[in-house]
Protein backbone atom coordinates (compact mmCIF):
# COMPACT_ATOMS: atom_id res chain seq x y z
CA UNK A 1 0.00 0.00 0.00
CA UNK A 2 1.39 3.48 -1.01
CA UNK A 3 -0.30 6.71 1.46
CA UNK A 4 0.47 10.06 -0.24
CA UNK A 5 0.16 13.57 1.44
CA UNK A 6 0.54 17.07 0.48
CA UNK A 7 -0.09 20.65 1.24
CA UNK A 8 -3.92 22.16 1.21
CA UNK A 9 -2.32 23.85 -1.61
CA UNK A 10 -2.40 21.03 -3.90
CA UNK A 11 -5.57 20.19 -6.02
CA UNK A 12 -6.51 18.35 -8.70
CA UNK A 13 -7.84 20.16 -11.98
CA UNK A 14 -11.52 20.11 -11.96
CA UNK A 15 -11.37 18.55 -15.40
CA UNK A 16 -8.72 16.56 -17.09
CA UNK A 17 -10.79 17.46 -20.58
CA UNK A 18 -9.65 20.22 -22.66
CA UNK A 19 -11.28 23.56 -22.79
CA UNK A 20 -12.40 25.10 -26.54
CA UNK A 21 -11.25 28.37 -25.38
CA UNK A 22 -7.75 29.80 -23.54
CA UNK A 23 -8.08 30.55 -19.85
CA UNK A 24 -7.57 34.05 -18.67
CA UNK A 25 -4.44 35.48 -18.39
CA UNK A 26 -3.62 35.88 -14.48
CA UNK A 27 -2.30 38.87 -13.36
CA UNK A 28 0.86 39.26 -12.31
CA UNK A 29 1.31 38.93 -8.46
CA UNK A 30 4.35 41.30 -8.58
CA UNK A 31 7.42 42.11 -10.58
CA UNK A 32 11.36 40.79 -10.05
CA UNK A 33 14.34 42.50 -11.12
CA UNK A 34 15.90 39.39 -14.14
CA UNK A 35 18.79 39.12 -15.81
CA UNK A 36 19.44 36.92 -18.91
CA UNK A 37 21.62 36.29 -21.62
CA UNK A 38 21.87 39.06 -23.93
CA UNK A 39 20.44 41.92 -21.74
CA UNK A 40 23.10 44.51 -20.75
CA UNK A 41 20.76 45.30 -17.60
CA UNK A 42 18.21 44.07 -15.30
CA UNK A 43 14.40 44.33 -16.22
CA UNK A 44 11.46 43.77 -14.42
CA UNK A 45 9.70 40.44 -15.36
CA UNK A 46 6.23 39.42 -13.91
CA UNK A 47 5.93 36.73 -11.27
CA UNK A 48 3.02 34.51 -11.55
CA UNK A 49 0.91 32.10 -8.42
CA UNK A 50 0.79 28.84 -9.69
CA UNK A 51 -2.32 28.55 -7.65
CA UNK A 52 -3.45 31.31 -10.44
CA UNK A 53 -2.58 29.48 -13.92
CA UNK A 54 -5.71 27.33 -14.89
CA UNK A 55 -5.55 24.58 -17.20
CA UNK A 56 -5.22 26.37 -21.16
CA UNK A 57 -3.66 29.41 -19.90
CA UNK A 58 -0.92 30.34 -21.96
CA UNK A 59 2.11 32.82 -20.46
CA UNK A 60 5.11 33.87 -22.74
CA UNK A 61 8.46 34.91 -21.13
CA UNK A 62 10.17 35.88 -18.94
CA UNK A 63 8.33 34.86 -16.28
CA UNK A 64 8.17 33.18 -13.00
CA UNK A 65 6.22 31.18 -11.77
CA UNK A 66 6.03 30.74 -7.98
CA UNK A 67 4.41 28.25 -5.83
CA UNK A 68 4.90 26.60 -2.11
CA UNK A 69 7.49 23.86 -2.99
CA UNK A 70 9.15 25.57 -6.01
CA UNK A 71 9.51 28.10 -8.78
CA UNK A 72 9.77 27.64 -12.55
CA UNK A 73 11.36 30.43 -14.74
CA UNK A 74 10.37 30.76 -17.81
CA UNK A 75 12.93 32.89 -20.15
CA UNK A 76 12.95 35.17 -23.08
CA UNK A 77 11.12 33.58 -25.69
CA UNK A 78 9.79 30.57 -24.07
CA UNK A 79 5.82 29.79 -23.87
CA UNK A 80 4.17 28.47 -20.75
CA UNK A 81 1.10 26.66 -21.26
CA UNK A 82 -1.13 24.29 -18.44
CA UNK A 83 -3.06 21.30 -19.79
CA UNK A 84 -6.10 20.00 -18.66
CA UNK A 85 -4.23 17.96 -15.68
CA UNK A 86 -2.52 21.34 -14.45
CA UNK A 87 1.16 20.79 -15.71
CA UNK A 88 3.18 23.29 -16.96
CA UNK A 89 4.58 22.99 -20.14
CA UNK A 90 7.18 25.08 -21.39
CA UNK A 91 8.06 25.01 -25.05
CA UNK A 92 12.11 27.07 -25.40
CA UNK A 93 13.23 28.92 -28.17
CA UNK A 94 15.68 26.64 -30.64
CA UNK A 95 19.56 27.61 -29.45
CA UNK A 96 21.49 29.66 -32.08
CA UNK A 97 25.33 28.11 -32.98
CA UNK A 98 27.59 30.84 -31.98
CA UNK A 99 30.35 30.74 -34.73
Amino acid sequence: RLAVSGPETMRLPATARPARARAAKPKPRHNRPMLFQGWSAYRACPVYSRYDLKPRTMLHGPAVIEEDESASVVGPGGILTVDGFGNLIVSVPALRSRS
